[in-house]
């Protein structure tokens, strides 16, 4: 198992340069990338140090004027300038400069890699850089170079983790792998897995918890496609499922030969698997919101020469790390409008899902003395604090008793999760037969039509709710109307904070003493080079 984190950055506004930030094993690698290498040549990267003390042990690999990497100064506070005379705004602790010639800045360079350590124990990490405050210089070398600027800041990044991985190498068979949690009789070969005619079936890995979007990806290579059977007795398959949230299990990809047997071609993502290594990748779809996810390989071959290798198995998933801000959204889960103009029986509603002998009426739910009792509306799964709430009116609230022989009552309850009954309210008529008035809230139901609202509580907390309403009514002029029955759910989000456009770019200045030095140095070795030029021509 290992855990490593890449961050990147993106530098600049018209011209960008994206620098990624890798760990590995305490190392740190960076790469450089000029997104429009057509016109951008990249020169320098200045950054911080997070913590000063590492600055006197921090080393670079590999050493200057190795692969396009001319110059490492590292000076705490101090480094605004490189060889040529280019000057930015502000100090910096560290300055690379690249270059295709030996310590200069000169030649075209669109990308660059090194790798930063601290001689002895100390690990680095992403953090160690100031990633908040980062500065490329490209272009310097003409005269009109230009810095760019940028950061995570206040806009944060996405970050790839990975959470789970294995190469195979130095193991005996594929259980030893920390990552392998069941094989049917797949093997290890020269530090790859190995499925053939003699040793197929399943290798189950171990489930992996994840937080963001998840990326499952291996390599593979089949070394003689051609032997390879598609369908058939002796058919030949290779099957890449996921088995997310420990209950669904999703296909991938079937892999069969095609028709010219020079490839095994994934029926859903059509990636291959040849003679030559390949990386296929995995993500989107159920990946990107499961909670855990399981890698299961089913190789189905049905000859010992049909051989499948699969190496380097990872996965990962990329989040978000940096400021966010709580969005609070109101999702409509459950909705019933009654919007038929027949009058007809409740049942006729979507949303109903049981009742006695309530009625429709113009488009309304209606219940009165001859149409009274239960009604049970459908049962609603809600992702946060709910809200249950329904228009009703009561055109003549004079009509209706409270208490005696002729009493009329209409309950309002909440079964929340399947199990806890809540009583939201009974409504009786008030004193003066004005209104209907809730025993808990003190809501009323009159002959004009309003909202009745219900939330807080046990809604607060619950994962399905559904509304039950009781009406007992002794007469059949005693009516209430409902409409927009609604259960909706508050839902918290965060998100990145928006930090606008945090990108910057501005033209460099020239020292004129660094910048003739530079320049004489151009000139003898353009004369160093006219001189051996020459006495190539006189041998």
């Amino acid at each position: 198992m290992s855990t490593s984190t890449n961050t990147e950055v993106l530098l600049g506004c018209q011209s960008q340069v994206r620098v990624v930030v890798i760990e590995d094993a305490g190392n740190l690698v960076i790469q450089v990338f000029a997104t429009d290498p057509a016109v951008t040549d990249v020169d320098a990267l200045f950054f911080n140090l997070t913590d000063d003390s590492v600055s006197a042990d921090l080393t670079i690999y590999p050493s200057i004027n190795v692969e396009n990497v001319t110059g490492f100064d590292v000076a705490t506070g101090t480094l605004n300038q490189m060889n040529n005379g280019a000057q930015i705004q502000d100090a910096y602790d560290v300055r690379i400069e690249f270059g295709t010639l030996s310590d200069t800045s000169q030649g075209d360079v669109d990308q660059a890699a090194f790798t930063l350590y601290v001689d002895g124990d100390r690990p680095l990490t992403a953090d160690d850089i100031d990633l908040s405050n980062l500065t490329a210089v490209i272009n310097s070398d003409s005269g009109n170079g230009m810095a760019l600027t940028g950061g995570n800041g206040a806009t944060g990044s996405e970050v790839t983790l990975v959470l789970a991985s294995d190469d195979f190498d130095g193991l005996h068979s594929a259980t030893d792998s920390d990552i392998v949690a069941y094989n049917e009789g797949w093997q290890v070969t020269n530090g790859a897995l190995e499925a053939n005619g003699a040793n197929d079936g399943n290798i189950y890995f171990e489930s992996v918890a994840t937080t963001g979007e998840a990326q499952i990806s291996f390599d593979a290579r089949a070394p003689h496609t051609e032997y390879f059977e598609n369908g058939g007795c002796y058919g030949d398959s290779l099957e890449v499922w996921v088995y997310v949230n420990e209950s669904d299990w999703v296909l991938l990809d079937t892999f069969t030969v095609n028709a010219d047997g020079t490839a095994l071609v994934g029926d859903t993502t059509g990636q291959t698997i040849t003679a030559e290594t390949q990386t296929l990748t995995y993500e989107g779809g159920a990946l990107e919101d499961a909670d855990s996810v399981r890698l299961v390989l089913d190789a189905d071959i049905s000859a010992s020469n049909e051989e499948i290798f699969v190496d380097n198995v990872e996965v990962t998933e990329t989040v978000y790390e940096g400021p966010t801000e709580t969005v609070v959204e109101e999702n409509v889960a459950f909705e019933e409008t009654f919007d038929s103009t027949s009058n007809v029986s409740a049942e006729h509603a979507a949303g109903v899902e049981y009742h006695t002998r309530w009625d429709m009426r113009n488009g309304e739910l209606q219940t009165d003395g001859c149409d009274d009792g239960q009604i049970w509306f459908d049962e609603v799964d809600v992702d946060g604090p709910a809200t249950v709430s329904f228009d009703a009116r009561a055109p003549h609230t004079e009509y209706f008793e409270d208490g005696g022989c002729y009493g009329d009552s209409l309950d309002v309850w909440a079964l929340v999760d399947g199990t806890t009954w809540v009583h939201l309210d009974t409504y009786v008529v008030n004193d003066d037969g004005t209104a209907l008035v809730g025993s808990e809230t003190g809501q009323s139901i009159s002959a004009e039509s309003q909202t009745i609202s219900y939330s807080g509580g046990a809604l607060d907390d619950a994962s399905s709710v559904q509304l039950y309403m009781y009406s007992d009514i002794s007469a059949s002029n005693e009516e209430i109307y409902f409409d927009n029955v609604t259960v909706t759910e508050t839902v918290e989000t965060e998100v990145p904070v928006d930090g606008g456009a945090d990108c910057g770019e501005y033209a460099v200045t020239y020292d004129d003493v660094m910048r003739a030095a530079d320049h004489n140095d151009d000139q003898t070795t353009d004369r160093a080079d006219q001189q051996d030029d020459m006495a190539d021509m006189m041998v």
